[in-house]
């Protein structure tokens, strides 16, 4: 929160309970303000494609006494071609406007959901779900009988400095029969994007759709904080969770399994980023995350830099689940020994495990917290954190 309120100029009042004296402090900061504006020249851009780029900015005041508040960067385009009248607009022109606008663009629905995690071989990587409404886009039924898509996708990710580390620009023809087009319909379509994150701090990720037959857009954006491993410190990966068949009768309201050593799949980088189509489950896959009351959760993340136990080689963790709805602590799991072990001489230790929703949850927005504590390790470095939203529907 702190770090995406000064990339945007903004100041963030954290660790206080006093609501009203964090406005009232806000509104303080407002009394007695100058603003400034720039006009970025032609040089802003690419003259030679007219893509667009990051621009770095810093503004420095002499005067003692004085703040600066302004977001960090910008993106370098021109208006030209932007105004209403320039209709019927470019592919990228209509991509552009999607992604540069701090609203989301909601021609076609997308979910965005990043994922950092580590690879042995590759390092850190943030792995990003994009999840695509089929109902937005358009199918064409082909003379043999099966159904084709065409849809532009674009994808950019951010560094901490606001430096480009990872793209994606490209038009993706969709093909299916009668039966994956209905399975399409039902499920959504599932894109993976996955770039290295080489260096530890936020990253921003944004991404815009296009339909080439209704020229549509769609637009989704999520930040995602990246720790720094390198300091063996107690971390915790992004969190996978998706639903499973419920075959258990009448459930309290959240009951957490004892979570054991597994590698989830979900969280492993697939070769290259590409098209997962269609996705497995309509509403309880790790891209949507919406869970029937009564179902099952299943849950897997990976814990990195856990200390040894010099006797005998094998780690010392306790595990905790808890369950927040609006703010508010719902379900708090006891803290359950983890009975782990270090595979094949790695530091990393795949988790998964199970939560049961009781049919009494209501509907809404939920927010599943796991915690792990290191009891090898120094106090102030034992506990780790990582949590991810999902929802409750009939």
């Amino acid at each position: 929160m702190r770090a995406l309120a000064e990339e945007t100029g903004g100041v963030a009042y954290l660790n206080s309970n006093d609501i009203g004296g964090g406005v009232r402090r806000a509104l303080e900061d407002q009394r007695g303000y100058y603003l400034i504006g720039y006009r970025p020249d032609e040089g802003t851009f690419d003259p030679a494609t007219g893509q667009m780029r990051y621009h770095r900015l810093t503004l420095n005041v002499t005067r003692p006494g004085l703040k600066v508040r302004t977001r960090r960067g910008f993106f370098g385009f021109t208006g030209k071609g932007l105004s209403p009248a320039a209709v019927p607009r470019t592919r990228a022109q209509q991509l552009r406007a999607a992604f540069v606008s701090p609203f989301p663009a909601g021609g076609v629905s997308v979910r965005l959901t990043p994922f950092f995690g580590r690879d042995e071989k590759q390092g850190a990587f943030i792995r990003s779900l994009m999840h695509i409404d089929a109902h937005d886009l358009t199918f064409r039924r082909q003379a043999d009988g099966t159904y084709k898509s065409v849809i532009d996708v674009v994808a950019l990710s951010f560094g901490a400095k606001g430096q480009v580390i990872g793209e994606l620009n490209t038009t993706h023809t969709v093909e299916a029969s009668e039966k994956g087009y209905r399975q399409m319909q039902e499920a959504g379509l599932l894109y993976n994007l996955v770039v290295p994150a080489r260096k530890p701090g936020g990253y921003q990720l944004r991404i815009a759709v296009r339909d080439t037959a209704s020229e549509r857009t769609g637009s989704a954006s999520q930040y995602v904080e990246v720790p720094d491993l390198s300091k063996k410190r107690l971390a915790l990966s992004g969190i996978i969770i998706k639903s499973m068949a419920n075959t258990f009768g009448s459930q309290p309201a959240a009951a957490a399994g004892t979570p054991e050593t597994r590698a989830p799949a979900e969280n492993v980088p697939p070769p290259e980023s590409g098209p997962a189509l269609p996705a497995a489950d309509p509403q309880g896959s790790p891209a949507v995350r919406r869970f029937r009351r009564g179902s099952t959760l299943d849950y897997g993340f990976y814990i990195y830099n856990a200390k040894a136990d010099r006797a005998d080689g094998r780690p010392r963790l306790q595990t905790q689940v808890r369950i927040y709805r609006d703010g508010k602590l719902f379900y708090e799991g006891k803290e359950m020994p983890f009975d782990a072990q270090f595979a094949n001489g790695s530091s990393d230790i795949g988790v998964g495990g199970k939560l049961q929703l009781g049919k009494e949850m209501t509907p809404g927005e939920y927010a599943f917290q796991m915690i792990v504590t290191d009891l090898l390790a120094g106090e102030k470095q034992r506990v780790a954190a990582q949590w991810i939203d999902f929802e409750i529907v009939e």
